[in-house]
């Protein structure tokens, strides 16, 4: 698992954006007729250039060391250390705030491999959104 991993795709039950082959399906768009579609993508299309934008910066390395750092999936760098527990396939990421002891926190996420893809899901807050990361 180290290395410098690169966000490829994210997906939850309503949507999906591949950021390498810039495909991108929002159910509620399929569901629009044409005339609605074309009023739609005038508004939308904007939105999923910055959307691009602000993902394809994201990243995640994973040192040795067990230390981290990486903008998951927004673009605010976070850094700290990670525990690997294989059996329960789960990541745990002690974030580290900079200067600020008590702001620290802890976020035990799940993962998997699929077609050489990390995929990392099960963040708090997020539904059943997950994150395709491919290796550099």
């Amino acid at each position: 698992m180290t290395g410098t991993w690169t966000l490829a795709a994210m997906k939850d039950s309503e949507m999906f954006f591949d950021i390498k082959k810039d495909s991108f399906y929002f159910e509620e768009f399929e569901k629009l007729s044409a005339g609605e579609r074309k009023m739609a993508d005038s508004i939308f299309g904007p939105q999923k250039a910055l959307l691009k934008e602000v993902l394809s910066q994201c990243y995640i390395t994973f040192s040795p060391d067990l230390s981290f750092k990486g903008k998951i999936m927004d673009d605010v760098e976070r850094s700290g250390k990670y525990r690997i527990n294989e059996k329960e396939k789960t990541i745990t990421l002690l974030l580290k705030k900079e200067g600020d002891k008590a702001m620290d926190s802890t976020e035990t996420i799940k993962y998997k491999f699929e077609k050489e893809r990390l995929i990392i899901y099960g963040f708090k807050g997020e539904g059943d959104l997950s994150a395709e990361f491919e290796k550099q």
